[in-house]
């Protein structure tokens, strides 16, 4: 259709037309007259204004500052994204004055309190996603503005400005590494997590993702709080990486008696230590009526065995999908023998696996399922699943 003859339907039906085009197109169909370019504002705000990209440097400040302070456009960001990559061109934190507590965590003064009073006026901004791409500042100097830090600024700003956070993402694990990607809890201010005014906007969190590594026992001790307090938490995602603490963070968190009614759990680690079967079907069991999704990769348990969970979690009246990849049993993959007999694909519930060659045998070692009848295919793999020990040669062969 001609630019003219859409310039010259009803606003209702512009703005519909707006609200399903890509970005680029948006931006195209705005170029084409001023009555389109006027009547596609709103559009135009929702598009580019909800998810913004900040690197808490001095330029980013400013530029969120005067977003903030316009009436028409701090409304429509919800989202707020803080990116840290490893290269010289991203001056993270660059511009600012950071001044520290002896402990080493920043303190609310200065270059933070900048950032608390940008925050405040993003009235409708709930979602803060926190990414780092390159390796963990773990023993940097002190002196230096780390990634860490990113963490406490925005905690201490969500804070300060009584943010009813609704989602929280702490992902420091590159899609193409792993390992390296611990935080420094020097500059994790923990006694900030108990403050009253902390655990009134902390619950109403309902999406928590922390993904890093997790290699020292005392990170337990920063996300005790952030998962007790999240009162109203849906949906919970850790990876672990390459950190040895999982089964310290497993034994905290299942201790911790909560009223959330969790519905998404996903657990990842690429180590072997193992996690309490007892610590683990108890974290499992305190969301019995709620937990739709439960998706575990990489998980080492020990004895009795992993059957002994599963076998709790096939009474979960909730349950409608799973995935479960490269489990193991006190060093030996899990095995789901009858998945190959299983339809891969359903009128309404689908159902994938993936086999492993473990020497002269194939082993089923990834399995996913979501819909109606997730329950009852969870049974069946439950009931006939086994658990396989290689010989020293295919070990070798396998490379696990």
């Amino acid at each position: 259709m001609p630019s003219s003859c859409l310039g010259d339907l009803p606003v209702e039906l512009l703005q519909a037309i707006a609200s399903r085009l890509a970005t680029e197109d948006l931006c195209s169909l705005r170029s084409s007259s001023k009555r389109i370019y006027e009547s596609t504002q709103h559009n135009f705000r929702c598009s580019f204004f909800q998810k913004l990209q900040i690197n808490l440097s001095i330029n980013s400040l400013e530029r969120l500052r005067d977003i903030a302070n316009d009436s028409e456009l701090a409304p429509h960001v919800h989202t707020l994204v803080v990116k840290f990559v490893d290269e010289p061109e991203d001056k993270l934190g660059e511009g600012l004055s950071w001044n520290r507590h002896p402990s080493g965590y920043l303190l609310p003064e200065a270059g933070v309190q900048q950032w608390t009073d940008v925050l405040r006026c993003l009235v409708n901004c709930t979602s803060f996603h926190l990414i780092r791409v390159g390796w963990s500042d773990e023993d940097t100097c002190l002196n230096y503005f780390t990634s860490t830090d990113i963490i406490t600024v925005i905690l201490n700003g969500i804070i300060k400005a009584r943010i009813s956070v609704r989602e929280f993402f702490v992902d420091f694990i590159p899609e193409d590494r792993q390992g390296a990607n611990a935080l420094d809890e020097r500059r994790l201010n923990v006694p900030d997590l108990y403050r009253p005014e902390f655990i009134a906007v902390w619950a109403n969190l309902q999406a928590l993702v922390l993904n890093f590594s997790m290699e020292q026992i005392e990170i337990t001790d920063w996300i005790d709080p952030m998962f007790r307090h999240a009162t109203d938490l849906r949906k919970l995602t850790i990876k672990f990486d390459r950190g040895d603490a999982q089964h310290a963070i497993i034994e905290r968190l299942s201790s911790i008696e909560t009223p959330s009614q969790l519905e998404d759990l996903t657990l990842e680690t690429v180590t072997i230590p193992k996690i309490s079967e007892a610590s683990f079907s108890k974290l499992l069991c305190q969301y019995r009526d709620s937990l739709h999704v439960l998706n575990m990769r990489q998980v080492t348990l020990d004895d009795p065995s992993w059957k002994s969970v599963f076998r709790k979690v096939i009474d979960f009246p909730l349950l409608q999908s799973f995935s479960f990849n490269f489990l193991r049993e006190d060093g030996k993959f899990v095995h789901f023998p009858i998945a190959s007999t299983i339809p891969v694909t359903g009128q309404v519930t689908e159902f994938t696996f993936r086999s492993k060659v473990r020497g002269r045998r194939t082993i089923n070692t990834c399995v996913r399922c979501r819909g109606p009848s997730a329950k009852a295919t969870f049974q069946k793999l439950v009931e006939s699943m086994e658990v396989d020990r290689p010989s020293y040669r295919a070990t070798r062969a396998t490379g696990e």
